[in-house]
């Protein structure tokens, strides 16, 4: 698991969770197995939810949607193989930057030639 990788590597894991039980087991793991680890949102999204006086949905990438009820509801959206597809794309792009890694050439399905800081990598 990523804790046991962290702790035989002394290192220290930063994550955001949605899922409030995810996140507190998530901790708790990190806890008992002495490994440093921040929660950078689940704070503030306890403070907002005390704020407001709601729960959070705790579904990452919801869509909100009347249920027959015409109550609101959520439902989660799983991430498509196009969604990874174009973050692989980005994250090739990346690594062959300004020739970074010329053996990549051979890889390439499109090759954009141009001088510096002409907005040619997609970010």
């Amino acid at each position: 698991s990523i804790i046991k990788v962290a702790k035989d590597k002394k290192a220290m894991i930063v994550f955001t969770l949605v899922d409030v039980d995810l996140r507190e087991k998530a901790l708790r793991m990190c806890e008992l197995s002495n490994v440093k680890v921040v929660d950078l949102l689940g704070p503030t999204l306890l403070t907002m939810s005390n704020f407001l006086g709601k729960r959070p949905a705790g579904l990452p990438q919801s869509k909100f949607f009347k249920d027959r009820n015409n109550q609101q509801a959520t439902r989660r959206v799983a991430l498509s193989d196009s969604y990874y597809k174009r973050i692989e794309a980005v994250e090739f792009t990346l690594k062959a930057d300004d020739g970074q890694s010329p053996w990549l050439l051979e890889e390439a399905e499109v090759i954009i030639v141009g001088v510096s800081r002409t907005g040619k990598t997609p970010l």
